[in-house]
């Protein structure tokens, strides 16, 4: 919810800019200079950090972060900066210095396959870029309706790769030289991709498209037009996706899922805030604002336990090897056929306070605990007993998108 308002606010901020220096979209046009996006290095760079133990593995991970503008390559073993790009707006914006800042852009979460990363950069408008994953250099880069908010309903556009194709906004692209191939009318953005078929969040709607070419299969029109709150995700034959109640409360928001063949609602769960799902063998791992994490029959919503706890889960769990993982004032990790606390490292929690989902690679946990301040941590930890081999301070990172470790 927190994350939500700040988009608005920035968009509100924007539109106050306009307004307090007295113009109207007909004098812009008149007097606004010409502009262009411009990717360049950063001049910036993260501060050291500080490792505890050494890390076991004997390979090179690397992770991928964004902050504001700038898209971050990490090394994972201590992390250490790799490289860095920054994509910014130039020209001459008619507003007095007294103003609050001009157009921005920013940098989504990352999809790294076959040693590209592609991301969206969006604000001003968006851009699809891809970069040879390894040094970030340049590949190419396009001009796309991707959007690089954390919400489905702002555009929280992960572009997704599949045949050769990457999928962002509604548009598809060529992964060879992002090259337009087929774009849907629907207004919509490509959320999730399973089997062939991409599954897409409107505000009020959920959509199932051919990822060949983007025909229709089915849409579900969400009851009392409760809009998308949370990224929706696709598996075992089903789509999962939240809602938020409306400001009167009047629409109850919650958990919906859907029958991934034909699009009709299997079951689903109210709920005050919905923080997200992940799925492990036959059960739905829900999380909520609250403070609960549940987890249900994957087939028809049962409750098969529940973890309480004293702070709301405002992101997904993480599974893995038969244990959860999930932020809440700090990781827990949970047995996840019964709910059992086998750990938990607490990093403090306050409503200025946002911890990113867990990533997990070679048993080693990587998030990120963002503050108010304008300061983030990131952290590796080790998943079996949450022993930090290294944490060090960071640019305040893009709202809660999660870290990308490749």
């Amino acid at each position: 919810m927190k994350y939500r308002l700040f988009s608005a606010f920035l968009c509100c901020l924007f539109l106050f800019t306009l307004s307090a220096c007295g113009l109207n979209s007909q004098s812009m046009q008149q007097t606004q200079q010409p502009h262009s996006v411009v990717l360049s290095n950063c001049p910036e760079h993260f501060s050291s950090f500080s490792v505890t133990t050494p890390l076991p593995a004997s390979d090179t991970h690397v992770m991928y972060t964004a902050s504001s503008g700038n898209l971050y390559a990490l090394s994972a073993r201590n992390g250490a900066l790799l490289w860095c790009k920054k994509v910014s707006i130039t020209g001459n914006f008619p507003c007095p210095g007294s103003c609050p800042a001009g157009p921005f852009m920013n940098f989504g979460e990352p999809a790294v396959v076959g040693g590209v990363a592609y991301v969206c950069a969006s604000g001003y408008q968006g851009y699809m870029y891809a970069f040879r994953a390894r040094d970030g250099s340049l590949l190419w880069s396009t001009k796309s309706n991707c959007a690089t908010a954390p919400d489905p309903v702002m555009g929280n556009d992960v572009p997704l790769v599949y045949h050769n194709v990457v999928y962002a906004g509604s548009d598809a692209l060529r992964t060879q030289d992002g090259k337009l191939l087929w774009s849907t009318p629907a207004d919509t953005a490509f959320q999730a991709l399973d089997d062939g078929v991409l599954y897409a969040a409107g505000e009020v709607k959920v959509y199932a498209l051919n990822a060949k070419d983007g025909a229709i299969r089915w849409h579900y029109q969400i009851p009392n037009f409760a809009p998308v709150t949370a990224k929706l995700i696709a598996g075992n034959k089903r789509v999962y996706f939240g809602t938020e109640s409306s400001a009167d409360t009047t629409v109850q928001g919650g958990l919906y899922v859907l029958n991934s063949a034909n699009g009709s609602l299997s079951w689903k769960v109210a709920m005050s805030y919905y923080g997200g799902v992940s799925l492990y063998k036959d059960l739905a791992y829900v999380s909520s604002g609250d403070h609960s994490l549940d987890a249900r029959q994957a087939n028809s919503g049962a409750l098969r336990w529940r973890y309480k706890s004293a702070s709301s889960a405002y992101n997904a769990a993480t599974s893995a090897n038969g244990v959860l993982y999930i932020n809440i004032d700090g990781p827990y990790a949970l047995n996840a056929a019964t709910g059992k606390v086998i750990w938990h490292q607490s990093l403090g929690a306050s409503q200025s306070v946002e911890f990113t989902p867990i990533t997990i690679v070679d048993n080693v946990l990587y998030f990120a605990r963002i503050g108010g301040d304008g300061k983030s941590t990131i952290y590796a930890m080790n998943a079996h007993t949450g022993a930090i081999y290294w944490q060090g301070s960071a640019p305040e990172l893009q709202y809660i998108i999660p870290l990308t470790v490749i």
